[in-house]
């Protein structure tokens, strides 16, 4: 669990995160903020530079 974050960070510098879908996305509250759908991402590769 400690490393996740070091994880995601190393994928999201090299990646690109897209939404696949650009209907928006509406919060529901509740105990935590949930979508009303989910969140589908596409994941491109990132600009060299």
């Amino acid at each position: 669990m400690i490393e996740s974050p070091i994880i995601v960070g190393t994928i999201l510098a090299r990646l690109r995160p897209r939404r696949a879908d650009p209907a928006p996305v509406e919060p529901q509250p509740q105990v935590t903020l949930r979508t009303s759908r989910p969140v589908v991402l596409r994941l491109e590769p990132a600009p060299l530079g």
